[in-house]
C-alpha cells in the first residue's frame, strides 16, 4: 500500500471543502438530510460504486477504496446490510477525491495507479481527514447548529438519547448514533462526553445504575 504525505488542512478547512461539494451538489435547492452521498458520488462525480468481497475486501478491516484513475469508490459488501457504515465509508472515500486527488496524482507521477483504502486497523493523517470530510459531508455544521433543540447533557447515556431523537425527527436514516454524537463533540455541542464507538461508551457500573433505576420505576408506571 502507498502513502504519501497529505497536505496540510486544519478543521475548518476540510469543512468548508465539503460544504463546497453540497452547494455545488445541491445548487439552488436547501440542503437536505439525508445527505445523498451515492447519488454525489455517481451523478456528481462521476465515480462507479464498486461492491465487493474479493482481494483486499475479504478482510473486514477495508471497508471501502477509491481508485482515481479508473474513477471507481469500492465498498466492502458486507456493509451493503449497515448503511450508517457504508454511506460513512462512501462519504470517506468522497473526501480522498476532494482533498488528495491532484496531491497523489502528482505523488505518483505517472507510475501504476494505487488504490487508496479506508482501513480501520490503523489511522494515519491521510485516513483521519478523509473522517472528518466525511462526517462533515453527512451532517453539515450549520445544519446541526440551527436545528439542535436539546438542553445540556450530562453523560454519555442522555448523548445516545438525544442523538437517537435527532436522527429521528429529522429521518437521518445514514448516520450511526455513535457518528452523530462524534459530530456533536467535535462542535462543541457536547462537552466532557468521550468519543463513541458502536454502542454508548457507559462504564459498566454506570450503566448498572440505570438499568436498576429504569426497573425500579417500571413498578410505578401502570401497564396498558
Amino acid at each position: 500500500m502507498t502513502y504519501f504525505k497529505p497536505p496540510q488542512l486544519s478543521k475548518d478547512e476540510i469543512e468548508s471543502k465539503a460544504f463546497e461539494v453540497l452547494l455545488a451538489y445541491y445548487g439552488t435547492e436547501r440542503i437536505r438530510l439525508p445527505i445523498e452521498v451515492e447519488h454525489i458520488t455517481e451523478f456528481y462525480l462521476g465515480y462507479d460504486l464498486v461492491f465487493t468481497d474479493e482481494g483486499l475486501y475479504q478482510d473486514p478491516n477495508f471497508l471501502g477504496g477509491i481508485c482515481f484513475i479508473e474513477k471507481e469508490i469500492y465498498i466492502n459488501a458486507a456493509l451493503e446490510n449497515h448503511e450508517g457504515r457504508m454511506a460513512f465509508t462512501i462519504a470517506h472515500e468522497i473526501g480522498h477525491h476532494v482533498l488528495h486527488r491532484q496531491d497523489y496524482l502528482d505523488y505518483l507521477k505517472g507510475e501504476s495507479p494505487e488504490i487508496l483504502c479506508r482501513d480501520t486497523s490503523k489511522k494515519p493523517l491521510i485516513e483521519e481527514q478523509a473522517d472528518q470530510f466525511a462526517a462533515s459531508l453527512l451532517l453539515p455544521k450549520d445544519f446541526l447548529l440551527q436545528t439542535w433543540s436539546f438542553g445540556e447533557v450530562r453523560n454519555v447515556y442522555q448523548a445516545y438519547k438525544y442523538a437517537q431523537q435527532f436522527k429521528r425527527k429529522h429521518a437521518i436514516h445514514n448516520v450511526s448514533i455513535s457518528a452523530l454524537i462524534n459530530r456533536l463533540i467535535d462542535l462543541g455541542v457536547f462537552k466532557d462526553i468521550p468519543y463513541q464507538k458502536g454502542r454508548p461508551n457507559l462504564p459498566r457500573r454506570g450503566y448498572l445504575k440505570i438499568i436498576k433505576f429504569v426497573r425500579k420505576i417500571r413498578k410505578f408506571i401502570p401497564r396498558l
